[in-house]
């Protein structure tokens, strides 16, 4: 159950009668463990902390020609991601969109906040790129890509 579905249900806004029919229809919706919320302002605040999570305000862009793009532009650089002290450094593949935008091949270390914190950059040949905006790409439920914009010199 997710928490938006759960806060709603402890806030007494549905009948519990509702649920139950909702289980004649097969859907996979029951009665929450738990008290209901004391309060009406307990009940807001807990549907308002579930409205505002990653997963209810996350959206999932897709670029069908990032594949080919990303294909046909490859090439390889070194991805250092620094945090004050902390610094490691990796081989990784990335192309160019004819906008200039890099798209970094997703994995693990690549974390979006990391690679924007103006610290952490993409080695191109004897450049060192820092990025201003990273957007990640996906496919279906698979994260691919990450488009990084170049930050502007100043």
């Amino acid at each position: 159950m997710s928490k938006l579905t759960e806060a709603v249900a402890l806030s007494g806004a549905l009948d519990p009668a509702q649920f139950s029919e909702l289980a004649k229809w097969r859907l996979p919706i029951g009665l929450p463990d738990g008290e209901p919320f004391n309060s009406p302002e307990q009940a807001v605040a807990a549907i308002e902390d579930a409205t505002s999570g990653y997963d209810q305000v996350r959206i999932r862009v897709s670029d069908p020609d990032a594949m080919k793009t990303y294909l046909s532009t490859k090439r390889q650089g070194k991805l250092v991601l620094k945090d004050g002290d902390n610094k490691q450094s990796f081989d990784w593949n990335f192309g160019v969109t004819s906008s200039g935008d890099y798209l970094l091949q997703w994995g693990d270390n690549a974390e979006t906040d990391l690679l924007v914190n103006g610290e952490s950059y993409l080695v191109d040949g004897n450049q060192r790129l820092f990025f201003s905006d990273v957007q990640e790409l996906y496919f279906g439920d698979k994260r691919v890509f990450l488009q990084c914009t170049v930050r502007k010199s100043e």
